[in-house]
């Protein structure tokens, strides 16, 4: 009996380093965060206001450069008859295309983790929002 409990401890200490395996660092997406906000452009003369997002989804390929045809939006509270939808969810869509961003700040390792990813562009945090 003895034998069987030392193992379900061994399988759940296990399976407790895998899921940390299994995880961007706060220190990873703080790096990819700095980096795209450094890489995003305000679109010119577009009303950003606080609390507008956009979620765009997108490929990643293992040299950390987005699979051009595979940025997509799949969020946003920007309502399409603002003016400025199409500037500002376009702008978001670029940020993952900007030279300046290539190649993303991702840990080489953990690749299965950021093959596909979910980035929320929060105005309320990007600087240049007004």
């Amino acid at each position: 009996n003895d034998k069987k409990i030392d193992k379900k401890n061994e399988l759940s200490e296990n399976k407790e380093n895998n899921n940390k395996i299994s995880q961007l660092t706060i220190s990873e997406i703080d790096l990819l965060i700095q980096q795209l906000s450094s890489c995003w452009n305000a679109p010119a003369g577009a009303v950003i206001k606080k609390g507008m997002v956009v979620r765009i989804e997108a490929k990643i390929k293992r040299n950390r450069r987005i699979l051009e045809n595979s940025v997509r939006i799949i969020d946003t509270n920007i309502s399409q008859s603002n003016p400025f939808y199409g500037p500002i969810t376009e702008s978001a869509m670029r940020t993952l295309l900007n030279p300046e961003c290539i190649p993303l700040k991702l840990p080489k390792d953990k690749y299965d983790l950021w093959k596909n990813i979910t980035i929320t562009f929060d105005y309320s945090i990007m600087k240049g929002y007004q």
